[in-house]
């Protein structure tokens, strides 16, 4: 290579993504001046090791401004050709941005253990907070001194860790949250930039995906694993069983129906229950008032009371409307209290 005939080492107009930029000259002349702008910083190496590092300023090299070089090498003053060799290496600080992308297999939710595959995507801001860890612990690494191969590293780092962080979550929590899942994975893996000298400003996960043939799985588990998803899917298969018996051969209209008349009632008379807090008996969420002691269980909103006079009781020895609020009772036998308006009826 040609050498530079010049007497200034200084990096010029850098490209906006440029992270790193050697010198192209290892023959570095006495007295020549190094200038280091505001938004980099200069780095002395040889043989891989780090000598002196400059921030912003101009300089003329000298024995007294590289006092660990003069030493290492005895240079002698007053040679004006090639006192000293070395590779100077310019070193951004300003913020980048980054992309990444993973793909690795993970829990598919808290409850279901199959495993599935993430493929999850997003970006990321980053800059050199610390030159020298910086230069040792990357660039002495790659042993190269491009932007290149520090964006490779770098790209590389980043999905070992993020495949690391995220495979501690299931797809669902991180599908669900991915602001909260980008907020944690960041935290977790600063550290381990910043054992570098680089600082991880931002991270976001913007894209999170499965194959197509396990999406349809992980709608019916989530749709499901509710109440409501539960006794859809149990109407769903009894309308399917009565279509089936009721085209069989030889049945007549509505025969499908008419063999499941138990499993739909028990079905449409199920209820949610909730404890008593104050005698321990199992209350419909729909009483205000405990029908066993009578007492306030909060399980569901106040009901409009009616004025009434008591009404007889009816067959079986008990009431199938309430005498004082006017409510449908509803039940085997007459409760001690009323649960909607707590009057005692026994």
């Amino acid at each position: 290579m040609k050498k530079t005939d010049t007497n200034v080492i200084e990096w010029k107009n850098p490209g906006p993504e440029d992270i790193v930029w050697k010198y192209p000259e290892k023959d570095i002349r006495w007295g020549t001046a190094l200038i280091v702008n505001e938004w980099d910083v200069a780095a002395f190496m040889r043989d891989g090791k780090l000598f002196d590092i400059f921030g912003p300023g101009r300089y003329i090299l000298t024995t007294q401004n590289l006092p660990l070089l003069t030493r290492a090498y005895s240079v002698i003053s007053g040679y004006k050709e090639t006192p000293f060799k070395a590779n100077v290496i310019f070193v951004s600080k300003k913020m980048f941005n980054g992309r990444w992308g993973i793909r690795t297999m993970v829990k598919a939710t808290k409850d279901m253990d199959a495993p599935i595959p993430l493929m999850a995507n997003g970006d990321y801001q980053f800059r050199i907070e610390d030159p020298t860890l910086f230069i040792t612990q990357v660039l002495g690494g790659v042993g190269s001194y491009t932007t290149g191969a520090v964006n490779d590293f770098l790209r590389g780092f980043l999905n070992e860790k993020l495949i690391q962080e995220l495979s501690k979550y299931s797809y669902m929590d991180t599908y669900s949250n991915l602001e909260g899942s980008s907020t944690k994975t960041q935290v977790n893996i600063t550290d381990s930039f910043s054992q570098r000298g680089i600082e991880l400003i931002t991270l976001k996960i913007t894209g999170i995906d499965t194959e197509e043939k396990y999406k349809d799985d992980l709608y019916k588990f989530q749709r499901f694993r509710t109440g409501a998803g539960r006794d859809y899917r149990q109407f769903e298969t009894l309308d399917k069983m009565a279509d089936a018996v009721g085209k069989s051969s030889g049945a007549g209209v509505g025969t499908g129906m008419l063999l499941f008349p138990q499993m739909y009632q028990q079905m449409m008379q199920q209820e949610s229950k909730v404890i008593c807090p104050h005698c321990g008996a199992q209350v419909s969420t729909t009483n205000r008032f405990c029908p066993n002691c009578g007492k306030e269980t909060k399980a569901h909103p106040v009901a409009e009371t009616k004025t009434q006079e008591p009404q007889a009781q009816k067959e079986r020895g008990g009431f199938n409307i309430c005498p004082y609020c006017g409510e449908e009772l509803n039940l085997p036998k007459t409760p001690k209290f009323c649960p909607y308006c707590k009057e005692r009826l026994e």
